[in-house]
């Protein structure tokens, strides 16, 4: 029996590993690292504001 009911999505974020930061850089201050951290934000604002 599935333990969620809502809709679920799986999104890759190419070129990430398994955080959204290159390896090595917790503080984001790598350009890769942002424009990962940036693409994560914009997707799930655009997942959580889709009109139902």
């Amino acid at each position: 029996m599935p333990r969620f009911t809502a809709p679920v999505r799986l999104v890759p974020v190419e070129g990430a590993q398994h955080g959204f930061a290159v390896h090595e850089d917790p503080q984001y201050r790598e350009p890769k690292s942002q424009e990962y951290q940036a693409f994560v934000i914009r997707t799930v604002t655009e997942w959580i504001s889709r009109p139902e």
